[in-house]
């Protein structure tokens, strides 16, 4: 085996155990939407990039995103659980449409659903966990604009001389 293979391999373990989904759910405190934006960790787009690019590629982050939904499946262990197909489809959308969500993103949408926050008496779904997402998403992009006016409102009033209109005097 040459060694860049070797080291792409070590690498990707590194990566799999990183973003175990046991691992992230079970070891990792219950966050807040703000604590994971702050966050570093990886999103799912920069995952899906190509090795090149730092990532491992959209057929590894598709993989990855998979493993998180068939753990979801095994652990609720409902009367109704998605299918290999319903999977397969959910993890290109979860990556597709809401790739700028970090796995610290995943592991609070997991969480919830394991602690019960959403309604899923009959089971996980394909439409069930692609609308909870979008639900999370929606309260996620309102909290990074919070944040965002929240610092910009702290950066004025640090800057009593900065000017408050951005029209040009000229």
């Amino acid at each position: 085996m040459s060694s860049s293979k070797k080291s792409k391999e070590v690498q990707t373990n590194k990566y799999l155990k990183k973003y175990d989904p046991y691992e992230n759910i079970m070891n990792t405190g219950f966050l807040t939407i703000e604590e994971s934006i702050n966050s570093d960790t990886d999103t799912l787009n920069k995952l899906a990039r190509t090795e090149d690019k730092g990532g491992f590629g959209y057929g590894w982050a598709k993989g990855l995103i998979m493993g998180w939904i068939v753990f979801l499946n095994k652990t609720l262990d409902r009367k109704t659980s998605m299918n290999e197909d319903q999977i397969r489809i959910a993890a290109q959308e979860i990556l597709q449409t809401y790739g700028f969500n970090k796995i610290s993103d995943l592991t609070i949408i997991f969480k919830r659903i394991l602690h019960g926050y959403y309604d899923l008496y009959d089971g996980l779904t394909l439409d069930r966990l692609l609308k909870i997402i979008r639900m999370y998403s929606e309260d996620r992009m309102n909290a990074a604009y919070d944040i965002n006016k929240r610092r910009h409102e702290e950066f004025k009033a640090n800057q009593p001389d900065a000017p408050r209109s951005s029209k040009n005097k000229y």
